[in-house]
């Protein structure tokens, strides 16, 4: 089909971006913390896990609802962690914040054992 252009495959940006966050995360270069990406966690998998501060970052894909999601995440602050959503919009439009909000649930200190969730 010559000459036709295609919308980009929303699965390829949302891989994109999340490479662009995990280049900040990885190898402790966001405050001292260091993440883990796809890591499992129960029977579930997280975008990004922090053991030191019981933290997961999950990126909420802008394209599509993804119920299953959404129970994973409950799970996940059942289970007593702390979870970051990020949004595709926020990766785009400001990495850095999206990088502020991930620190400021870092050092935050989880509050005896309650299953805090920070949601931009």
């Amino acid at each position: 089909m010559g000459g036709m252009l295609t919308s980009p495959d929303p699965l390829r940006v949302s891989a994109s971006l999340a490479n662009r966050l995990w280049a900040r995360l990885k190898l402790g270069q966001v405050a001292g913390y260091h993440f883990s990406r796809n890591h499992p966690v129960g029977r579930a998998i997280a975008d990004f896990y922090c053991a030191q501060a019981g933290v997961i970052v999950q990126l909420e894909n802008a394209h599509a609802a993804n119920p299953g999601r959404n129970a994973r995440i409950d799970q996940f602050e059942l289970d007593g962690y702390r979870v970051v959503r990020v949004s595709e919009y926020e990766l785009i439009d400001d990495l850095d914040g999206a990088v502020r909000k991930i620190v400021d649930m870092l050092r935050v200190a989880p509050s005896n054992g309650a299953r805090d969730s920070y949601v931009h």
